[in-house]
């Protein structure tokens, strides 16, 4: 796994630092034995900054893409409604390349295809349409934690006889062996732009503090 520095864009390297350092002070809701880090491009609340949303696009593409010419081949970009859509619209436009959004509701339309996601705090279907036998597909969503959501995309793809060419996070909660094991398995590249750890401040601490810590360092590079 290599460390990934600043995006080579200008608007890039600040909307990068601008949400390091906002996610480093984020508040911590647990959601049963989940932490989850809230912030407007991670749940939408209280509102998103559309130029925010844009300039962290085009830091997410110049992770694979810094040279954009080097973007083709490319059927599409994949994403699972809701808060992946926004940064996930602005990278298909940046590469010029359609948009597939994964739904919870089912059409039960002709070539639809209907997996399953666990995730660490929920379980619901997931359709996908439009999915073509023998193109190539990037996944891009804005939080990486268990991985269960890119499984379920590359399921699907799987089934349609479509391929994934790699995947794109704002944010990755996993460490680097999971980082690593998840690369192998789909065996395509993945880049994060952010790595996240949320700390027990009671564990941390012998008792003496409480709550919950963000920590918040660059992302990475991993290739199958």
């Amino acid at each position: 796994m290599s460390a990934i520095g600043a995006p080579p864009s200008e608007a890039g390297k600040a909307a990068k630092a601008r949400l390091k350092s906002e996610l480093g002070a984020a508040q911590v809701v647990a959601m049963g034995d989940y932490p989850y880090v809230t912030h407007p491009v991670l749940d939408g609340f209280p509102h998103l900054d559309t130029g925010f949303v844009e300039a962290l696009a085009s830091a997410l593409v110049d992770l694979p893409f810094a040279d954009r010419t080097a973007a083709t081949g490319i059927a599409g970009v994949i994403t699972v409604e809701a808060m992946g859509i926004p940064v996930a619209y602005d990278f298909a436009k940046e590469i010029k390349v359609p948009l597939f959004i994964a739904r919870k509701k089912e059409y039960k339309v002709a070539g639809e295809i209907v997996v399953r996601r666990k995730t660490s705090y929920s379980e619901a279907n997931l359709s996908f349409n439009g999915l073509m036998e023998g193109q190539s597909y990037w996944f891009v969503d804005t939080l990486l934690s268990s991985g269960a959501t890119l499984k379920a995309a590359m399921l699907a793809m799987k089934l349609a006889g479509a391929k994934l060419g790699g995947s794109v996070f704002l944010v990755s909660k996993m460490d680097d062996a999971a980082a690593q094991k998840l690369a192998r398995m789909t065996a395509a590249p993945l880049w994060a732009l952010l790595t996240l750890s949320v700390v027990d401040a009671k564990a941390e601490t012998a008792g003496e503090a409480h709550g919950f810590r963000v920590r918040v360092a660059d992302g990475f590079a991993v290739k199958p």
